[in-house]
């Protein structure tokens, strides 16, 4: 793996893109002699060249290497080599001046092309309802956190109760509410990115921290989150869920620590707020509860259950 990023860095990678120029370069330049000189359409081949490293370097790389080609292809090539006729400035310099014109508008259109993919990358990073990067974003982010063996807290914030408050409000107001949410958690974890994997779902993702001071200062933190939050004349009070992962360095995969701090959050009262700790024994608990509750599903839909009366022996 080493091995392969060294020879994949972007400096390597830049040295093999030049090499390859160099050499595509060598190989038109030849076939223009041989073919006659510039009379011939081989010289077309130049664009090739002019419009890969556009590609590679966008605008100025193209007008860069267009200038070179142009050069190369101009004072010193003949325009007959069997006649030994050579090319008039006027000649050299218009091609020269055509292929600068087609470096900079290939650079120029992949340029464009490259912000419009960056605008859709950087679209799907970011949750619509909340405004923040959600787990497209943070899960990259985690599994480079893994292959470091770095220890991460995972703190699952989900508020049970908005769906019931947006049935009764404006969407307007719910914005608000969510935006409340977000600059009260964020104000508490200042320098630490908030991510969102619904509309009512917040993320933290902590490295290198101490379990009981991440437990404690969540608890303290939760009562401020608890606070009855006024927007116009409205006051609302949440139902706040708060779950609590650590990776401890262990081999984790991002969806597998996210899974273990949602499953932390859904321990408890339904409708009672609280901070709670990933424990192994509550997840195997809900996992055999729902494949009973499928096993007993399935029985239904095929007909398996049947009545047995037990008599009452006096």
């Amino acid at each position: 793996m080493n091995l392969f990023k060294r020879l994949f860095n972007p400096t390597v990678k830049t040295i093999y893109k030049v090499l390859f120029l160099v050499f595509l370069t060598i190989l038109v330049t030849y076939l223009v002699f041989k073919t006659g000189g510039t009379k011939g359409a081989w010289a077309q081949l130049y664009f090739m060249t002019i419009i890969l490293a556009a590609y590679y370097w966008r605008t100025v790389g193209g007008l860069f290497v267009a200038f070179v080609m142009g050069f190369i292809v101009g004072p010193f090539m003949p325009l007959d080599v069997s006649q030994g006729i050579m090319q008039t400035p006027e000649n050299w310099m218009i091609r020269m001046l055509v292929f600068m014109i087609i470096g900079f508008f290939a650079g120029y259109i992949l340029k464009n092309v490259d912000d419009i993919n960056g605008q859709m990358k950087e679209k799907d990073l970011i949750h619509q309802s909340t405004g923040l990067y959600n787990t497209n974003k943070l899960f990259p982010i985690l599994d480079e956190l893994f292959e470091r063996n770095e220890k991460i807290c995972l703190i699952f914030f989900q508020i049970r109760n908005f769906e019931e408050i947006s049935k009764y409000v404006h969407s307007s107001i719910m914005n608000n509410l969510i935006q409340q949410c977000i600059l009260t958690i964020q104000s508490k974890y200042k320098g630490n990115e908030l991510y969102s994997s619904n509309y009512n779902e917040f993320i933290l993702a902590l490295n290198g921290c101490n379990h009981c001071e991440i437990n404690h200062s969540v608890c303290e933190e939760l009562k401020d989150l608890l606070k009855s939050i006024q927007i116009g004349n409205y006051s609302f009070h949440l139902i706040i869920k708060v779950g609590i992962a650590y990776s401890d360095g262990r081999h984790l995969n991002s969806l597998d620590l996210v899974e273990k701090a949602r499953i932390a959050a859904s321990q408890g009262q339904n409708f009672e707020s609280g901070v709670y700790i990933y424990d192994p024994a509550f997840d195997q608990k809900w996992r055999f509860y729902y494949e009973i509750a499928g096993s007993i599903q399935a029985a239904i839909d095929q007909n398996e259950l049947y009545l047995v009366y037990q008599p009452i022996i006096i």
